[in-house]
């Protein structure tokens, strides 16, 4: 979601992906969402309950978009210094691969003190991935367009940088007392925002 720094340039844009930091490999596909059918009879009876991992594309994009604003917030701060645990702004939205992403963003920016000095991030677009397989454990795959293009940062040494646009693919699964949480993400760098 950010990126940073001259000399960081690449670490950043490849963490850039802030967020969407790290690639899986695999190339994304988009996944399948469950849903609940509905069966009409004679009789009237009650529109089955959707499964306990169920979750609705307006309810993924509402943790993605609060972890989206939690993460600029602590990069706007410099981020998390090495070793800090997650903290809850983190941890209640992101699990996983997700999360250790986040972490490891957060941990480069501070050791490099990296700090964003104007701008405001944008998302897009969001929309649900369907047919995506990437990760089976997840009940929604989401893919975005960030544009961080508004964002200037500075250095510790003086160097400063530019964000970049930035596209996001992230899955989603439900956790304990039925939270929804991100548990993967990936981000490229493209050249224009390609979600519309």
């Amino acid at each position: 979601m950010h990126h940073r720094g001259a000399s960081l340039t690449a670490t950043v844009i490849t963490l850039a992906a802030l967020t969407g930091c790290q690639s899986s490999g695999a190339a994304t596909a988009p996944t399948p969402t469950p849903h609940a059918s509905t069966t009409m009879t004679a009789s009237p009876t009650p529109t089955p309950t959707p499964p306990t991992g169920a979750i609705s594309a307006t309810d993924a994009e509402t943790v993605y978009r609060t972890l989206a604003a939690n993460v600029f917030a602590l990069e706007k701060n410099g981020g998390l210094v090495p070793g800090e645990p997650a903290p809850a702004t983190l941890s209640n939205y992101a699990t996983g691969q997700a999360l250790k992403n986040y972490m490891t963003f957060n941990h480069k920016i501070s050791g490099l003190g990296i700090k964003a000095t104007a701008g405001t991030p944008k998302i897009t677009a969001v929309r649900e991935k369907t047919g995506d397989t990437t990760y089976p454990e997840a009940a929604i795959a989401l893919e975005s367009c960030e544009d961080y293009t508004s964002i200037r940062t500075i250095q510790r040494d003086g160097k400063t940088d530019h964000g970049r646009l930035i596209h996001v693919d992230s899955w989603y699964a439900r956790h304990k007392a039925g939270t929804i949480k991100m548990i993967a993400q990936n981000g490229v760098e493209v050249p224009s925002c390609d979600v519309k």
